[in-house]
């Protein structure tokens, strides 16, 4: 039964191996090996290599519709929330720094048709020469070319950067995406706390309406006797009865004011509810984004340092290119090597500067 290649097991392919104990290494690479030399299985790992460049047209329709959609949240809520705008424009500045002129795609576009060549180089001259080692002279002759290797610019040794700019830039998108979440939430907060504090205040009105309509029904029974009693008492009354009205006016005003503010914050609290449910349609964006992001960062940092560990490993001596940890590891280059070239090449002319 054949054993089909996971994503996993592809980026395993391309993980740095001193980072295992030798029994490990062996163990996982023979299994790497014997995955690679099933029929069919170096073709499914290229066409896993290929779909890097799918993933690049996916991260791109992401970031649009993600800034797409904070346009139409702007337009909906920015009156109510104008923070969103602040949130858009750090969402733009996150998109620029992905597809803007500088930005990591066009370099990594540069970079993987770069790195196809290279890697050609890397495997049909390099690697040969590793894999025809005999002889002392063999080992020196392998040094030299590696050293004249690693003078030249390429991205066997150059920019590791490009990596680390895609783990950034993940990073800062998820870090806007809870930063974003957490806005929402201290707003609903503020708004619940606004609505009880006003709700506290209506239910203090309404009673304090209730107790002065008592005082003025009383005041009013008591006019005919004041009548009676003369002018001057009359007059008294009639000023009391006065204050009384005009204080129940002034909390019948900040009743009414209190209701329409309570009413006003009871709408942005429906908004809100709008707004988080809209953020919540973007976030299988941001997230498909950052996993994204996170492979492409695993794979230009892979092909570096796979090069460089062979470099390492050749500073040891003829003794070690006879060790099994040491022809496993360069079995599972090369037959990662020509894959990922061709990948590599799909990936630089896949991406089309608009």
């Amino acid at each position: 039964m054949s054993t089909t290649l996971s994503h996993e097991q592809s980026l395993a392919l391309l993980q740095r191996w001193d980072t295992l104990s030798d029994d490990d290494k062996m163990e996982h690479q023979k299994e790497i090996l014997k995955v690679l030399e099933e029929p069919g299985s170096v073709d499914k790992f290229s066409q896993q290599c290929k779909e890097i460049g799918q993933r690049a047209v996916v991260i791109d329709t992401s970031f649009k519709r993600v800034h797409e959609g904070f346009d139409e949240i702007i337009e909906k809520f920015g009156k109510d929330f104008p923070e969103v705008k602040e949130y858009g424009a750090r969402w733009d500045g996150l998109r620029s720094r992905w597809d803007g002129p500088e930005g990591i795609l066009w370099k990594s576009r540069d970079l993987a048709s770069f790195t196809a060549s290279e890697l050609d180089l890397y495997d049909s001259v390099f690697l040969e020469l590793v894999a025809s080692i005999e002889t002392e002279q063999d080992l020196k002759d392998a040094q030299a070319e590696l050293r004249n290797f690693s003078k030249r610019e390429h991205p066997i040794n150059i920019d590791p950067a490009v990596a680390e700019k895609f783990k950034v830039l993940r990073n800062d998108v998820q870090k806007f995406s809870v930063d974003f979440t957490l806005y929402l939430a201290e707003k609903k907060q503020e708004l619940q706390a606004e609505a009880e504090i006003l709700q506290a205040k209506i239910s203090q009105l309404k009673a304090n309406i209730e107790e002065l309509d008592g005082q003025i029904i009383k005041i009013l029974i008591g006019v005919g006797a004041s009548a009676a009693l003369g002018l001057a008492t009359l007059f008294v009354t009639a000023t009391v009865l006065a204050a009384f009205i005009a204080l129940r006016i002034k909390k019948q005003i900040d009743l009414d004011n209190a209701k329409k503010d309570l009413a006003e914050v009871n709408r942005k609290q429906k908004a809100l509810q709008h707004l988080q449910t809209e953020f919540e349609g973007l976030k299988p964006d941001i997230q498909l984004i950052c996993d994204n992001l996170a492979v492409f960062a695993e794979i230009w940092e892979s092909a570096r340092k796979q090069a460089l560990d062979f470099a390492s490993i050749l500073d040891a001596g003829l003794e070690v290119v006879t060790k099994a940890s040491f022809k496993l590891t360069l079995a599972v280059a090369r037959k990662t090597a020509m894959p990922l070239k061709e990948g590599m090449k799909v990936y630089a002319t896949s991406i089309v500067n608009p």
